[in-house]
């Protein structure tokens, strides 16, 4: 594995990991752990699209198997969220596994029917957690994201974004 790569890795510089991870991916770098530590880096720092082909490499332990089935929840349940932010999909008799990753803590509320209409159209919600508020919206963008800011007392931490 990436030496480089698994010292940022272990420093959280999750950022590198992933956009550094990719390309040495695509560059033929297949090995399970070295795909794992990549994937994992994305999902960290919010890029969860690649984690759709990353999941097909992780299939001969059963630690990589769960890293897979990690990854695909993810993406379903970044794709249904975008569903129901602009189709208004009903996504209350969904369950999928939860993790600690704030698209999994969405799905929760979401399908939990845990969440109030702040305006219908655009469509703006709002989920609360443990310590943090979480405001969801569309941006009006010509290829739409999903927004999703966490205040924390009233103070904006961090955006997210998910196309």
């Amino acid at each position: 594995m990436a030496k480089d790569l698994v010292y940022d890795f272990g420093k959280k510089n999750y950022k590198k990991v992933c956009k550094e991870g990719l390309k040495k991916y695509y560059g033929g770098k297949e090995d399970e752990m070295f795909v794992a530590m990549v994937g994992l880096s994305c999902a960290e720092v919010d890029n969860i699209n690649p984690l759709g082909f990353l999941q097909k490499k992780l299939v001969q332990s059963l630690s990589a198997r769960e890293t897979a089935s990690y990854f695909s929840s993810l993406v379903l349940q970044k794709r249904l969220l975008y569903q129901f932010m602009i189709d208004d999909i009903d996504m209350s008799n969904l369950s999928l596994p939860l993790s600690e990753h704030i698209l999994s803590k969405i799905f929760e509320k979401i399908s939990h029917n845990e969440y109030e209409i702040i305006i219908n159209s655009p469509k703006m919600i709002k989920i609360e957690l443990e310590s943090k508020t979480l405001m969801i919206s569309i941006s009006d963008d010509e290829v739409i994201k999903i927004l999703v800011d966490e205040y924390v007392d009233g103070d904006l931490k961090i955006r997210h974004w998910y196309q």
